[in-house]
């Protein structure tokens, strides 16, 4: 699993500065930041209402904040208890469960389905 790992990370390792691991070199920075820009501008001009993009956001960003990053902490600080597993699982299922179901209205919305 390690190996795995180390493969992946140095399969990587081209698009980061030499000097700084945590940097990406700058028109790989360019062309990610200009596709989530292209990504959330077709959003906000697909979607017939803002109440439909906000239940994205919040069922996308919203459980992140409110359930894997306190479970990640959790794994980190303490170690992995049954508390922060279960709070990562239920995070995570009410999470994808409502970015689909927010995703699905969008779509029902648009007339895709």
């Amino acid at each position: 699993l390690q190996s795995t790992a180390a493969a992946a990370g140095a399969a990587l390792n081209w698009c980061l500065l030499p000097g700084d691991p945590k940097q990406l070199k700058l028109p790989i920075h360019v062309i990610i930041t200009i596709k989530l820009w292209l990504i959330v501008v077709v959003l906000a001009i697909s979607a017939p209402s803002l109440g439909d993009v906000l239940d994205l956001v919040g069922c996308a960003t919203g459980t992140i904040i409110a359930f894997i990053v306190p479970a990640c902490i959790s794994f980190q600080l303490t170690g992995y208890t049954l508390e922060a597993i279960l709070l990562l699982v239920v995070g995570g299922v009410v999470g994808v469960v409502g970015t689909f179901y927010s995703l699905s209205q969008i779509a029902h919305d648009i007339g895709l389905l």
